[in-house]
């Protein structure tokens, strides 16, 4: 296992210019890895984007200077953040954790394994000034202000569709870091709405109706049908296959997901075309067709209605 200690995300002005990509991104590449980190400033937000593989395990211990409130969104990969006390909380690919960092913050990740997340940071003074209406303090309970979640739970749709165009913004030159802005803006807003409303304006919604165990077959269902997206069962057959009721699941899924069953599988098909589209590996009718639409006219109405633009105008951008 491999163990090193970091005070700060990248700053471009200490970077060896060799490593630099453009003012926002830097590539590093040694013994324990090959890294792509992506940093954008806003006044006193900061949204980082790491993409890693690492040859193996890693420890990494961050000294948090004044304490913050991070958003974490784990795209792919698993990731383990690690406790004083011996408490893991594990992500994966899938995953946003919404936390308060004081003092500390240790990570674990495992060896080759292919790592891409987005992370948001916010002095907690900071955010509590922001947040007027007194939000964050109704959410952070006694228990969750000391490197505790206030928030774990899988992507919502739009959140994914955000995620998509922030790791492959289809802008680039000056217009990309004002891009990137209006999405992390957007990212923490349908997010710390989603938290309020089920945890402040109805906090009986998550917590009464359903046991810990039919939740967790509610997430099971979720990661099923994300993983046959372009033939996905249908309700019964899903209800049948998570061992819940169709009755629990349809309303259980809104719950967990923040949407229905119906849109998150269209949601994971955008994310999924978009990716496609942006690689450059498939025209618009194969996409289409990939991600389980037969018809390729349909597939660019839904696409042009999610993203605001026609899917045969996506470029294929990389950094690398």
């Amino acid at each position: 296992m491999t163990e090193f200690e970091i005070k700060s995300s990248l700053d471009s002005s200490k970077v060896n210019p060799n490593f630099l990509i453009d003012q926002n991104t830097a590539k590093f590449e040694d013994e324990t890895g090959k890294s792509l980190i992506s940093k954008y400033t806003y006044e006193s937000t900061s949204l980082n984007i790491t993409q890693f593989v690492n040859s193996d395990t890693l420890l990494v211990n961050e000294t948090i200077a004044t304490p913050i409130l991070v958003f974490q969104y784990c795209i792919a990969g698993d990731m383990k953040l690690l406790e004083l006390d011996g408490t893991i909380k594990a992500l994966k690919g899938g995953d946003c954790l919404i936390s308060i960092l004081k003092e500390h913050n240790r990570v674990g990740f495992n060896r080759n394994c292919h790592n891409t997340i987005v992370s948001i940071q916010i002095p907690l003074e900071y955010a509590l000034r922001s947040f007027d209406d007194g939000v964050l303090e109704k959410l952070m309970l006694p228990p969750q202000i000391n490197n505790r979640p206030i928030e774990f739970s899988p992507f919502l749709p739009k959140e994914r569709m955000i995620l998509s165009e922030i790791v492959n913004p289809p802008v680039t030159g000056s217009v990309k870091k004002l891009f990137i802005e209006s999405k992390m803006l957007e990212l923490m807003a349908i997010r710390l709405s989603y938290c309020y409303e089920k945890t402040v304006s109805n906090p009986k919604s998550r917590t009464l109706s359903f046991w810990k165990e039919e939740l967790e077959r509610i997430r099971f269902a979720g990661e099923f049908v994300a993983e046959r997206m372009d033939d996905p069962p249908s309700i019964s057959q899903l209800a049948r296959i998570s061992g819940i009721n169709e009755f629990k699941l349809k309303s259980g899924f809104k719950v967990v997901f923040g949407t229905t069953i119906y849109e998150y599988i269209r949601a994971l098909r955008m994310e999924k075309a978009y990716a496609l589209l942006h690689s450059g590996e498939m025209n618009v009718s194969e996409v289409a067709y990939y991600v389980g639409y037969r018809k390729a006219g349909y597939f660019s109405k839904l696409f042009q209605k999610c993203y605001g633009i026609n899917p045969g105008q996506i470029k294929k951008y990389n950094i690398e």
